[in-house]
Order: C-alpha cells, then sequence, then structure tokens
C-alpha cells in the first residue's frame, strides 16, 4: 500500500519529470503521451516495485528522474534494438566506431559526419583518413516502420504473380489431361 500512495500522492510529479524527460530527448506531443502511459503503468507493475524501492537517499524528483530516464533508455531499445558496432569499426579505434555511429546509425551523410568529427569532436585526422575509415565500414539495413495498410497493399517483391497464375493454370491444365487420358484408357476394350 506503501507504494500505490506515494504513487497517488506524487502523480504531478511523475507527470512533470516523464515530460521534462521527454523534452530532453526531443520527442513529438504524440510519442510523449505514450512514453508517460508507458511510464505509470512500469511504475504501477508489481505492485509499485520501483516506487517501493526509494529508501530516501536523495529526493524523489532526483530519484524518479533517474528511474524515468532508464525506463526511457528501456523504451528506444525496445522500439530501435541496440546499436553495437561492427567489428571492422571496432578495429579502426574509437574514431571508426564514432564515424561509423554517425553514419549508420544517425543516417548522416559522410560529409556531415566528417564535419561532426572534424569541427565538433576535434578529430586531427584528414578528410581523406576518414573516407578510408568510411569506406571500410560495412553497409547495414535500415529499420522502417511503415503502417499495416501500407503493408496490406503491397505485394511480396519475391514473389511473380504471373508466374504464380502460369503455374496454377499448368496445374489444372495438367489435371484435366489426366482426367482425359484415364478415361480414354479406360474406354480402350481389354
Amino acid at each position: 500500500m506503501q507504494g500505490e500512495q506515494l504513487f497517488l500522492d506524487q502523480i504531478e510529479l511523475v507527470d512533470r519529470v516523464t515530460r521534462f524527460v521527454a523534452r530532453r530527448h526531443g520527442l513529438s506531443f504524440s510519442e510523449a503521451e505514450e512514453f508517460q502511459s508507458i511510464v505509470r503503468l512500469r511504475l504501477i507493475e508489481d505492485d509499485y516495485r520501483i516506487l517501493r524501492q526509494f529508501h530516501q537517499r536523495s529526493s524523489l524528483s532526483t530519484y524518479l528522474t533517474t528511474v524515468i530516464d532508464r525506463l526511457f533508455l528501456d523504451h528506444r531499445v525496445s522500439l530501435w534494438g541496440k546499436w553495437r558496432p561492427s567489428a571492422e569499426a571496432r578495429r579502426a579505434g574509437p574514431v571508426g566506431i564514432r564515424l561509423e555511429m554517425l553514419m549508420r546509425r544517425d543516417g548522416l551523410s559522410f560529409d556531415e559526419a566528417s564535419e561532426i568529427l572534424i569541427t565538433n569532436e576535434g578529430v586531427a585526422l584528414s578528410r581523406a583518413a576518414l573516407r578510408a575509415i568510411g569506406d571500410r565500414l560495412p553497409a547495414r539495413a535500415v529499420r522502417r516502420f511503415v503502417s499495416e495498410e501500407l503493408l496490406a497493399e503491397r505485394a511480396d517483391p519475391r514473389m511473380d504473380v504471373e508466374a504464380e497464375v502460369l503455374l496454377v493454370e499448368q496445374t489444372t491444365a495438367r489435371g484435366r489431361l489426366a482426367e482425359d487420358l484415364a478415361q480414354a484408357i479406360q474406354a480402350v476394350p481389354a
């Protein structure tokens, strides 16, 4: 009951911290609303376990900010998956990992990624050296999320509809031919 009472007493604080975390991570209004629902659900589940674990070693606001930020990271991983650098990026060192992160994970072009590395992060390599590292990095499939309606309208690119229709027609013709042949054999005297 202690966790439930704390939740009910501090619901405004929970919502305020959730909005803060959502703003900090650049969520849209609808994404922030969805995240707020997830936070409330996670705080309620297992008989308010997260709130019962609050031992007043810090302020409740600090505790909730840390917990909700971690919940956001878990939520983001569940949506996007966990990104890991390729073996080639690890061989190239920290610059290779960061370059791959900017290009493959964040979707930046080589020019944008190299500009960030050189200007913002103070990488001392030339663009040509960065290009050599970038060229060695493997291409990765990009995850795209589309609506179910779009998927229902879209045909499987591996399926050749014309070949499928032709196969059905050939199977039907073979079946008729086999029936005709069986009738003709029965009609012939022994």
